[in-house]
């Protein structure tokens, strides 16, 4: 194809990252969001549909791709402490 549709992102300090996911997935669909302590500041988990994964989505910490999520839990703490990751 000629054309292609580049990917919505945001900025978070000195990082373009890819836009969290912003309307409720398919049931079953796995993502990935910003969590402290996890590994890389990032968990894995299942769309089911509990309300504290509502919270997550409409706080704008979920993502489809776990490289996105990592990039933003990256950004978001550097932001917030000043220090490079």
């Amino acid at each position: 194809s000629l054309y292609s549709i580049k990917p919505r992102t945001i900025t978070i300090g000195k990082y373009e990252v890819a836009e969290p996911i912003r309307t409720v997935p398919l049931g079953n669909t796995p993502y990935f969001f910003v969590s402290p302590g996890a590994t890389d500041n990032v968990d894995k988990n299942t769309w089911i549909g509990f309300s504290t994964e509502m919270r997550q989505l409409h706080s704008g910490m979920c993502w489809l791709k776990r490289e996105d999520a990592e990039l933003a839990a990256k950004a978001i703490t550097e932001l917030l402490t000043g220090k490079a990751t």
